[in-house]
């Protein structure tokens, strides 16, 4: 039994491993074949490997069972008060929420996640910057430029030392264009 719960763990390692490396396709067959392979692992454990999945289906687009997956893995984390993962899991929804095209969603999640950090975590300063890339984003589609530059200017410093990529992305494309909003065409470049 415990060799079992050591390969199972080793093995969800890996499979986290695989979402951090942004790699859609692997991150969701790997979380797949976990999941049918732990099916009593721990409720924490399989919020993870939830987590990821939904990840992994953002990855590649496929809104509909990422939105189911991360229903599921919201529903696991509240169970076991797992805020951390929580937090990813709300940060991975505000990016799925961007890319549905649903901008009011992506910011209600967004600040939800970072009402989160602050009443669980401290505020999670490295967390809380991927939320500000979101929000940041959001506001400058909704013409919100004093509120995108506040967003921006609270995640950047953050971002380059541990941001996702999606966050990274974000953050740095909404930068840029508040720099060619401000000094014109060439900047932001």
């Amino acid at each position: 039994r415990l060799i079992d719960e050591l390969a199972r763990d080793v093995a969800l390692q890996r499979v986290l491993a695989t979402g951090l490396r942004d790699d859609g396709p692997s991150a969701r067959s790997d979380a797949t074949a976990w999941l049918a392979r732990w099916p009593d692992a721990p409720l924490s454990r399989r919020a993870a490997a939830a987590t990821v999945q939904a990840f992994g289906l953002t990855l590649e687009d496929d809104i509909e069972p990422a939105q189911e997956w991360i229903a599921t893995a919201k529903d696991w984390w509240h169970a076991v008060e797992g805020w951390y993962g929580l937090a990813w899991t709300l940060y991975i929804e505000a990016l799925v929420m961007l890319k549905a095209g649903n901008y009011f969603a992506a910011r209600r999640v967004a600040e939800e996640g970072q009402a989160l950090l602050r009443r669980h975590l401290d505020g999670h300063p490295r967390h809380m910057a991927m939320l500000h890339a979101v929000l940041a984003a959001v506001a400058y589609e909704f013409d919100e430029i004093d509120r995108a530059r506040d967003h921006a200017e609270r995640c950047m410093p953050r971002l380059a030392e541990s941001g996702s990529c999606d966050a990274v992305l974000l953050g740095f494309l909404t930068a840029a264009r508040l720099e060619r909003l401000a000094r014109g065409d060439s900047a932001g470049v």
